[in-house]
Protein backbone atom coordinates (compact mmCIF):
# COMPACT_ATOMS: atom_id res chain seq x y z
CA UNK A 1 0.00 0.00 0.00
CA UNK A 2 1.25 3.23 -0.76
CA UNK A 3 2.24 5.46 2.00
CA UNK A 4 1.20 9.58 1.67
CA UNK A 5 3.28 11.66 3.70
CA UNK A 6 1.30 14.91 4.53
CA UNK A 7 3.53 17.90 2.92
CA UNK A 8 4.39 19.91 5.62
CA UNK A 9 7.97 20.02 4.57
CA UNK A 10 6.86 21.80 1.32
CA UNK A 11 5.03 24.25 3.45
CA UNK A 12 8.58 26.09 3.42
CA UNK A 13 9.09 25.86 -0.20
CA UNK A 14 5.68 27.06 -0.76
CA UNK A 15 5.84 30.54 1.61
CA UNK A 16 9.53 31.37 -0.09
CA UNK A 17 7.80 31.29 -3.11
CA UNK A 18 5.12 33.53 -2.08
CA UNK A 19 7.61 36.17 -0.61
CA UNK A 20 8.07 38.28 -3.62
CA UNK A 21 4.49 38.56 -3.78
CA UNK A 22 3.82 39.99 -0.80
CA UNK A 23 2.91 44.08 -0.37
CA UNK A 24 5.29 46.02 1.80
CA UNK A 25 2.57 46.57 3.89
CA UNK A 26 2.61 42.75 4.90
CA UNK A 27 2.81 43.17 8.97
CA UNK A 28 4.07 40.40 11.32
CA UNK A 29 0.39 39.77 11.86
CA UNK A 30 -0.83 39.34 8.59
CA UNK A 31 2.69 36.88 8.21
CA UNK A 32 2.05 34.70 10.93
CA UNK A 33 -2.05 34.41 10.14
CA UNK A 34 -0.30 33.00 6.59
CA UNK A 35 1.92 30.64 8.14
CA UNK A 36 -1.18 28.82 10.12
CA UNK A 37 -3.15 29.25 7.40
CA UNK A 38 -1.05 27.61 4.95
CA UNK A 39 -0.08 24.82 7.47
CA UNK A 40 -3.67 23.99 8.05
CA UNK A 41 -4.35 23.95 4.15
CA UNK A 42 -1.73 21.52 3.76
CA UNK A 43 -2.92 18.89 5.87
CA UNK A 44 -6.48 19.34 4.54
CA UNK A 45 -5.07 19.03 1.53
CA UNK A 46 -2.63 15.47 2.28
CA UNK A 47 -6.48 14.11 4.01
CA UNK A 48 -8.34 14.88 0.56
CA UNK A 49 -5.76 12.85 -1.21
CA UNK A 50 -5.83 10.08 0.94
CA UNK A 51 -9.54 9.45 0.88
CA UNK A 52 -9.17 9.71 -2.67
CA UNK A 53 -6.42 6.88 -2.77
CA UNK A 54 -8.51 4.53 -0.18
CA UNK A 55 -11.01 4.78 -2.83
CA UNK A 56 -9.02 4.42 -5.90
CA UNK A 57 -10.87 1.48 -6.99
CA UNK A 58 -14.67 2.56 -6.32
CA UNK A 59 -16.79 2.45 -9.73
CA UNK A 60 -17.03 6.03 -9.57
CA UNK A 61 -12.68 6.44 -10.26
CA UNK A 62 -12.50 3.59 -12.31
CA UNK A 63 -15.62 4.51 -14.21
CA UNK A 64 -15.18 8.32 -14.75
CA UNK A 65 -11.58 8.68 -15.85
CA UNK A 66 -11.30 7.94 -18.81
CA UNK A 67 -11.38 11.01 -21.45
CA UNK A 68 -11.91 12.44 -18.02
CA UNK A 69 -8.49 14.32 -17.87
CA UNK A 70 -7.06 17.34 -19.35
CA UNK A 71 -3.22 17.47 -20.69
CA UNK A 72 -0.51 20.34 -20.63
CA UNK A 73 -0.68 20.77 -24.95
CA UNK A 74 -4.11 20.49 -25.45
CA UNK A 75 -5.01 22.17 -29.11
CA UNK A 76 -8.33 22.53 -28.49
CA UNK A 77 -8.34 24.52 -25.12
CA UNK A 78 -9.77 23.65 -22.18
CA UNK A 79 -13.65 23.37 -21.34
CA UNK A 80 -13.61 27.17 -19.68
CA UNK A 81 -10.76 28.67 -20.24
CA UNK A 82 -10.17 32.45 -19.94
CA UNK A 83 -7.79 34.93 -20.03
CA UNK A 84 -6.73 36.46 -16.07
CA UNK A 85 -4.37 38.88 -17.25
CA UNK A 86 -1.27 40.10 -15.11
CA UNK A 87 2.01 39.15 -15.54
CA UNK A 88 1.50 36.08 -13.09
CA UNK A 89 -0.54 34.23 -15.48
CA UNK A 90 1.79 35.04 -18.35
CA UNK A 91 4.20 32.57 -20.09
CA UNK A 92 6.49 34.13 -21.75
CA UNK A 93 6.97 31.77 -24.55
CA UNK A 94 3.24 33.05 -25.75
CA UNK A 95 3.77 36.73 -25.45
CA UNK A 96 4.86 38.82 -28.08
CA UNK A 97 4.57 42.99 -28.22
CA UNK A 98 1.66 42.63 -29.80
CA UNK A 99 -0.02 40.32 -26.67
CA UNK A 100 1.82 40.49 -23.60
CA UNK A 101 -1.25 40.91 -20.75
CA UNK A 102 -2.72 37.81 -22.05
CA UNK A 103 -0.33 35.25 -23.18
CA UNK A 104 -1.83 32.36 -22.16
CA UNK A 105 -5.91 31.46 -21.15
CA UNK A 106 -5.85 29.38 -17.75
CA UNK A 107 -9.16 27.50 -16.93
CA UNK A 108 -10.29 27.90 -13.02
CA UNK A 109 -12.32 24.67 -13.47
CA UNK A 110 -10.02 22.01 -13.66
CA UNK A 111 -6.65 21.01 -13.21
CA UNK A 112 -3.81 19.95 -16.05
CA UNK A 113 -1.97 16.80 -16.11
CA UNK A 114 1.63 16.78 -17.09
CA UNK A 115 3.76 13.33 -17.03
CA UNK A 116 7.52 13.24 -17.77
CA UNK A 117 8.26 12.42 -22.16
CA UNK A 118 9.68 9.54 -21.54
CA UNK A 119 5.99 7.64 -19.96
CA UNK A 120 4.21 9.22 -22.34
CA UNK A 121 4.65 6.51 -24.77
CA UNK A 122 0.99 5.36 -25.35
CA UNK A 123 -1.39 6.58 -27.95
CA UNK A 124 -1.78 10.26 -28.24
CA UNK A 125 0.78 10.52 -25.61
CA UNK A 126 -1.17 8.71 -22.84
CA UNK A 127 0.54 6.90 -20.04
CA UNK A 128 1.43 2.68 -19.91
CA UNK A 129 2.24 2.23 -16.64
CA UNK A 130 -0.53 1.01 -14.56
CA UNK A 131 0.77 2.73 -11.65
CA UNK A 132 0.94 6.19 -13.44
CA UNK A 133 -2.81 5.85 -15.03
CA UNK A 134 -4.24 4.74 -11.18
CA UNK A 135 -2.70 8.25 -9.95
CA UNK A 136 -3.84 9.97 -12.75
CA UNK A 137 -7.22 8.39 -12.06
CA UNK A 138 -7.83 8.49 -8.25
CA UNK A 139 -6.34 11.86 -8.29
CA UNK A 140 -9.06 13.60 -11.09
CA UNK A 141 -11.86 14.27 -8.12
CA UNK A 142 -9.50 16.65 -7.02
CA UNK A 143 -10.97 19.33 -8.84
CA UNK A 144 -14.31 19.75 -6.79
CA UNK A 145 -11.85 20.25 -3.66
CA UNK A 146 -9.37 22.72 -5.81
CA UNK A 147 -12.56 24.61 -6.96
CA UNK A 148 -13.87 24.65 -3.78
CA UNK A 149 -11.18 25.92 -2.06
CA UNK A 150 -10.12 28.63 -4.45
CA UNK A 151 -13.47 29.67 -4.06
CA UNK A 152 -14.15 29.63 -0.06
CA UNK A 153 -10.13 31.33 0.16
CA UNK A 154 -10.76 34.41 -1.99
CA UNK A 155 -11.83 36.93 0.62
CA UNK A 156 -8.60 35.25 2.85
CA UNK A 157 -6.41 36.30 0.43
CA UNK A 158 -7.90 39.63 -0.97
CA UNK A 159 -7.53 40.86 2.66
CA UNK A 160 -3.82 40.01 2.38
CA UNK A 161 -3.50 41.39 -0.87
CA UNK A 162 -2.21 38.30 -2.26
CA UNK A 163 -3.18 36.42 -5.49
CA UNK A 164 -4.32 32.28 -4.85
CA UNK A 165 -1.52 30.79 -5.77
CA UNK A 166 -1.31 27.08 -7.73
CA UNK A 167 -2.50 24.09 -5.95
CA UNK A 168 -0.91 20.99 -7.14
CA UNK A 169 -0.21 16.95 -6.65
CA UNK A 170 3.10 15.16 -7.67
CA UNK A 171 3.59 11.03 -7.16
CA UNK A 172 6.31 8.99 -6.84
CA UNK A 173 5.34 7.47 -10.18
CA UNK A 174 5.61 10.78 -12.10
CA UNK A 175 2.36 12.54 -12.16
CA UNK A 176 1.56 15.59 -11.57
CA UNK A 177 -1.55 17.64 -11.18
CA UNK A 178 -1.75 21.19 -11.21
CA UNK A 179 -5.11 23.55 -10.82
CA UNK A 180 -5.97 26.16 -12.00
CA UNK A 181 -5.24 24.59 -15.56
CA UNK A 182 -2.86 25.93 -18.00
CA UNK A 183 -0.85 25.66 -20.99
CA UNK A 184 2.85 24.30 -20.81
CA UNK A 185 5.52 25.80 -21.51
CA UNK A 186 7.37 23.18 -23.40
CA UNK A 187 4.99 19.40 -23.09
CA UNK A 188 6.69 16.71 -21.51
CA UNK A 189 9.66 18.26 -19.69
CA UNK A 190 8.00 18.81 -16.53
CA UNK A 191 9.00 15.70 -13.80
CA UNK A 192 7.85 16.45 -10.12
CA UNK A 193 10.09 13.53 -8.71
CA UNK A 194 12.95 15.98 -9.27
CA UNK A 195 11.57 19.08 -8.22
CA UNK A 196 12.99 20.22 -4.38
CA UNK A 197 9.48 20.62 -3.20
CA UNK A 198 8.98 16.53 -4.00
CA UNK A 199 12.62 15.86 -3.02
CA UNK A 200 12.41 17.66 0.81
CA UNK A 201 8.72 16.51 0.93
CA UNK A 202 9.08 12.73 0.47
CA UNK A 203 12.76 12.15 1.77
CA UNK A 204 13.80 14.68 3.95
CA UNK A 205 17.25 15.68 4.30
CA UNK A 206 19.65 12.83 3.63
CA UNK A 207 23.69 11.74 2.92
CA UNK A 208 24.44 9.63 0.26
CA UNK A 209 27.39 7.60 -0.87
CA UNK A 210 27.24 6.24 -4.49
CA UNK A 211 30.22 3.50 -4.69
CA UNK A 212 29.95 2.66 -9.05
CA UNK A 213 31.78 -0.16 -10.58
CA UNK A 214 34.33 0.60 -12.98
CA UNK A 215 35.56 -2.83 -13.73
CA UNK A 216 36.27 -4.33 -17.02
CA UNK A 217 33.32 -6.16 -17.25
CA UNK A 218 31.34 -2.61 -17.03
CA UNK A 219 32.17 -2.17 -20.90
CA UNK A 220 30.25 -5.17 -21.75
CA UNK A 221 26.47 -4.03 -23.14
CA UNK A 222 26.78 -0.02 -22.24
CA UNK A 223 27.06 -1.04 -18.81
CA UNK A 224 29.38 1.88 -17.44
CA UNK A 225 27.15 4.44 -19.59
CA UNK A 226 24.09 3.03 -17.97
CA UNK A 227 25.58 3.37 -14.68
CA UNK A 228 26.16 6.98 -15.03
CA UNK A 229 23.00 7.80 -16.51
CA UNK A 230 21.43 6.19 -13.12
CA UNK A 231 23.87 7.78 -10.91
CA UNK A 232 23.39 11.24 -12.35
CA UNK A 233 19.43 10.68 -11.85
CA UNK A 234 20.03 9.90 -8.59
CA UNK A 235 22.15 13.08 -7.94
CA UNK A 236 19.72 15.12 -9.88
CA UNK A 237 17.01 14.21 -7.18
CA UNK A 238 19.09 15.90 -4.07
Amino acid sequence: MMSLRRPTLSLFLFMASLAPAMPASFDEIKFNALVTKLKADAFEFASEVERLYVDRCSDETINTCSGSNFGECLEDGYPNEECLGGPNYVIEDCASEQVSSCAAKWDQSVSTVRIPEESAIGLDGNPTDPKLIESICFTRNLDDWFVQKREADKAFWNDLGVEPRSMYFGSHNGAFRIFPARQSEQCGQYDPRLRPWYVSGSSGPKNVVLILDTSGSMADGNRIDLLKQAAKRVVSTL
